[in-house]
């Protein structure tokens, strides 16, 4: 390993990008580079050899060009291979990277034709031949800087287009797994840049439609908001008073949209042409849609399944007549008990969420839940439900920050569908009136602050 008494000095701009390469190289080395994110641009460009960034200072050497800085650092640092074979392979990767790396970076403008171009015809025909050359751990007999540049261009993709774009290549999505745990490369990869560009969402309005109250469609709300993709909230009443419950406005509308899918059901997505029906399918529907699977689906469909069973355990405690519910025991009992298993689970975990280091929709479900039974727990005068479960605490407070943090960066807060619909679960209506998500980050342990009723309780609604 070389010693360096001065480390070299990197200028870029704050975003993921050009100096990707660069920096997943010194991380795996071991080496340091004094980086700046934020240079004085106009000022420093008159200094630059090219009068553009990157823009390398290594003692008496200073460099433009990115790929000049990464072979540049290569031979510095012993990675350009060990034989001509390996120098080969690891020059074509580097160009083979930096190709796909020069087509992601050109979508800056948000035109859905040329990103179309990109997912369907440009990643295939750049990925499909690593994936054939790809045999074991990395593609040459030691790692070299082309196996860095690939993983620095998967990771970039990855978080671009979702963990699940890697998916039809399961050899590069091991390769990027295996690299992405190196402890000095993931030390690196939570620097917070911005990245490069930002996947256009698609223009046409869906709609999601559901009860008038807070309920199943909670994190489909939430996770369009997160997403900034555009819906319409479209929500049933229901009318009367106890023992004569009128679900005739869903049940009217049922009828029509039976025509497009016999299984309709609330809640449900429309997509056009596409109808969604029952929540776990509406979830990642919207999930592909946005970009917010995991590629970890096992792990995903586990906690998919905790959420679906504290769903059922909310129900009953939110529709059960409180004289003939047992409370003391629901918050003694039952919830502890799954709140045991996602404690377990967090106080292994290394990354913030569920299923990796960005929300997915595992956390918007078992989130939502989550910040439903601390309302419950508050009305009933339990503010103390997660006290014994500080990583349960700490990750809803994660999540609901992320969120918040996600949604002022989306545009106008004030905006309808820029506002998450936090209302109360217990028969509330969701309205379109609400505070904007940002006037409660400072309560991390709920988003939900209204004054809530839990009388009169009307039955489950029908399907």
């Amino acid at each position: 390993m070389v010693e360096m008494a001065t480390p070299p000095h990197l200028s870029y701009f704050n975003v993921r990008g050009r100096a990707q390469m660069v920096g997943v190289m010194a991380a795996f080395v071991g080496q340091r580079i004094d980086y700046d994110w934020n240079p004085n641009w106009p000022a420093i460009r008159p200094q630059t050899p090219l009068g553009q960034l990157p823009v390398l200072r290594d003692g008496a050497v200073v460099l433009s060009q990115s790929m000049a800085i990464v072979r540049y650092l290569a031979r510095k640092w012993n990675l350009q291979g060990s034989c001509t074979e390996d120098f080969a392979l690891s020059e074509m990767l580097l160009e083979q990277a930096s190709s796909l790396l020069d087509k992601l970076l050109v979508l800056s403008v948000p035109d859905d034709a040329k990103w179309h171009v990109f997912e369907q015809k440009d990643v295939p025909d750049h990925l499909e031949p690593l994936e054939q050359k790809l045999k074991g751990e990395q593609f040459c007999s030691q790692v070299c800087c082309g196996d860095l540049a690939v993983f620095a261009v998967l990771d970039l993709l990855q978080r671009v287009l979702g963990d699940p774009c890697l998916e039809r290549w399961p050899n590069l999505c091991r390769f990027s797994q295996r690299f992405r745990a190196h402890p000095a490369i993931a030390e690196f990869l939570e620097i917070p840049l911005r990245n490069p560009v930002q996947r256009p969402v698609p223009r046409r309005r869906i709609k999601i439609g559901y009860w008038n109250v807070r309920g199943h469609a909670a994190p489909l709300r939430m996770l369009c908001v997160y997403a900034g993709l555009e819906f319409e909230n479209v929500t049933y009443r229901i009318e009367g008073r106890t023992g004569q419950w009128d679900f005739s406005a869903w049940v009217h509308e049922k009828q029509n949209l039976q025509q497009d899918n016999s299984l309709v059901t609330l809640p449900y997505v429309s997509d056009g042409k596409t109808l969604v029906a029952h929540t776990q399918p509406c979830l990642r529907y919207l999930g592909h849609k946005c970009g917010l699977l995991s590629a970890d689906s096992d792990s995903e469909a586990q906690w998919l399944w905790l959420g679906q069973e504290l769903q059922w355990d909310c129900t009953r405690a939110f529709y059960t007549p409180r004289q003939k519910f047992d409370t003391g025991l629901f918050f003694t009992k039952t919830v502890p008990a799954r709140l045991e298993k996602l404690a377990a689970w967090l106080e292994t975990k290394t990354t913030d969420f569920l299923c990796g280091r960005s929300p997915t929709i595992a956390d918007f479900r078992l989130c939502e839940l989550l910040d439903q039974l601390c309302s419950f727990a508050r009305a009933l005068k339990r503010d103390d439900m997660l006290d014994a479960f500080p990583a349960v605490e700490a990750y809803l407070a994660r999540f609901q920050v992320t969120l918040v943090n996600n949604t002022a960066a989306s545009g106008d807060s004030t905006h309808e569908t820029t506002r998450v619909h936090f209302v109360r679960p217990f028969n509330t209506p969701t309205g379109v009136s609400l505070e904007p998500l940002k006037r409660h980050h400072h309560q991390p342990t709920t988003l939900a602050t209204s004054a809530m009723s839990v009388t009169p309780t009307p039955p489950p609604p029908p399907p």
